[in-house]
């Protein structure tokens, strides 16, 4: 109890959560303010020494007053760290975006906003807001269980406390609007929003356009956040989105453009964690947006794409159609469906490639470290299993060698593998989308 007081309390989860579909996937928190204050109350009730009484007594009142009113002061603690209201959140996971501007490469791929919000059960949490491509409702999340699907991120604070103020207030009037994932990257949508109550309005634009929305409903200038102008990347970048029915709309801002900033402090931050699967898909996804600039892009659509392409462009001509399509997809019906579905093509496209490749990456080691065959048989595994291992030990027969006869270290099996499974998927890449240069 005294280190979850030490390093911040989970929690509890938003009304709803059971509901919506999409909070349903969310991590579970680790315990609850109230299973806390529970697990307290069975302790005290054991023989304890008048001091051990004293600061138990004390810890249960303050997980017993965070079950019931929630936040009790007006920041959250997040391990050495606390965030407040207002605060930016920068992100960086595997993205075909990070090239795709000229601060390439981009530190960042996602945003939110940190704001406070009391729920309909009367508890007050510090939650992120931020604009998914997928959905058409602006989601919140507690900000501890959102921080959990993503390795790297600071966040960036204004000094000014009204400020901060205003800009937690205008995150928390969009929870719950609809939305609709701007895939041109335009900012002037979002202009059209200053000065204005945002309760239910709907929110067109993309991820870092949410800040903007945020900013410009202060007193600063828009230069106090975004200091610099920020273009496509060169080449042939713009005339190949073009083919995927993206743009860049004039006043782009990226992510990674807040950095920048003269005016935002950094106040908290993740050091950098290593996994070898985002590696793998990293290089992957980054040789798709370093060919954009120098290569023609050539995509290959399978049959769903194709069919999904000619059902879009249909709907332009009928509503019900169109209503169909993008509840399907889980977008907004305003969105321009054709260009959707285009990118859609190739995004999926391009999961599937990165994703599966890191797949592949441990499914290698796992089948190099098995001890063979004949090991995972005394082991009960089923004939797929086998089947499975035995291709990769084949395909890497040389690696499983060094690593029996012990001239291999798993650190070196590690760089072996993920080196094989980027070049890999890099080549899928050029495949599928650059006539195989």
């Amino acid at each position: 109890a005294e280190t979850f007081r030490s390093v911040g309390l989970p929690q509890s989860p938003r009304p709803g959560a059971g509901v919506d579909p999409a909070a349903a996937e969310l991590p579970k928190p680790a315990i609850t303010p109230q299973a806390l204050a529970d697990r307290l109350t069975r302790l005290a009730q054991q023989p304890l020494s008048a001091e051990q009484r004293s600061h138990c007594d004390e810890l249960i009142a303050w997980s017993s007053r965070i079950a019931k009113q929630g936040l009790v002061e007006p920041s959250y603690r997040l391990g050495r760290y606390e965030v407040k209201p207002g605060d930016w959140l920068l992100m960086r996971n595997p993205s075909p975006y990070n090239l795709f501007t000229d601060l390439s490469p981009g530190l960042f791929t996602h945003v939110g906003v940190v704001t406070s919000e009391r729920g309909s059960d009367g508890i007050e949490r510090m939650v992120i807001v931020d604009l998914p491509e997928r959905g058409a409702k602006m989601p919140a999340t507690n900000v501890e269980i959102f921080l959990e699907r993503t390795l790297h991120y600071v966040f960036l604070r204004h000094p000014d406390p009204e400020i901060a103020a205003t800009m937690a207030e205008s995150a928390r009037q969009m929870i719950g609007n609809d939305t609709e994932f701007d895939l041109n990257f335009r900012t002037d949508r979002v202009l059209e929003l200053k000065g204005q109550p945002l309760n239910g309005k709907k929110i067109q634009t993309y991820c870092a356009g949410l800040l903007l929305v945020c900013a410009q409903q202060t007193s600063a200038d828009r230069r106090d956040f975004f200091p610099l102008d920020e273009y496509p990347a060169p080449g042939k970048t713009v005339t190949n989105l073009a083919k995927l029915g993206m743009s860049f709309g004039a006043q782009f801002i990226s992510p990674t453009g807040a950095m920048f900033s003269p005016k935002l402090a950094l106040v908290g931050r993740r050091e950098p964690m290593y996994d070898p699967a985002r590696e793998i898909e990293e290089a992957v996804f980054d040789r798709f947006a370093s060919q954009l600039i120098t290569e023609e892009l050539v995509p290959t659509p399978d049959l769903f794409d194709s069919l999904r392409l000619k059902v879009a462009e249909a709907a332009k001509h009928n509503a019900l159609l169109a209503q169909a399509l993008a509840a399907a997809a889980g977008v907004s019906k305003e969105m321009d469906l054709v260009a959707a579905a285009k990118a859609a093509a190739v995004v999926e496209t391009l999961d599937e490639i990165a994703f599966g490749a890191s797949a592949e990456f441990f499914a290698a080691r796992e089948a190099i470290r098995s001890g063979g065959e004949a090991a995972l048989r005394r082991a009960g595994a089923t004939e797929a299993k086998l089947k499975t291992t035995r291709m990769y030990r084949q395909r890497h027969a040389d690696l499983v060698q060094q690593f029996e006869r012990g001239t291999l270290t798993p650190r070196r099996l590690r760089t072996s593998l993920v080196a094989y499974y980027s070049q890999s998927g890099q080549r899928e890449i050029d495949r599928r989308f650059f006539s195989g240069k």
